[in-house]
């Protein structure tokens, strides 16, 4: 199957920002909140290091994979955290 995470020159779908932010919707309970690959997560209003792991949890569970500390460390934006997911999803998909 066609790797979805990625478009033909290797950056991430709006689809994986889609779910990043729909998981952190649901972590927040914020049906509203939108977000960007620019959004700082400090900028996220309501936004702690327990919801970070939160949303990691529930990205872990969507896409079946597992983030290390290492890589969880380096988020800071939105952008960084679909990066990475789309990386580890393409990952998968070979």
């Amino acid at each position: 199957p066609e790797d979805e995470t990625m478009d033909f020159r290797g950056n991430p779908t709006p689809r994986l920002l889609t779910e990043v932010t729909a998981a952190t919707r649901g972590v927040l309970h914020d049906p509203e909140l939108e977000l960007t690959l620019a959004t700082s997560l400090e900028d996220i209003p309501g936004w702690d290091s327990m919801d970070l792991i939160a949303v990691v949890v529930e990205l872990e569970c969507r896409f079946d994979i597992l983030f290390e500390l290492p890589e969880i460390d380096t988020f800071y934006r939105v952008g960084d955290l679909v990066r990475i997911l789309a990386a580890k999803c393409s990952l998968e998909a070979a």
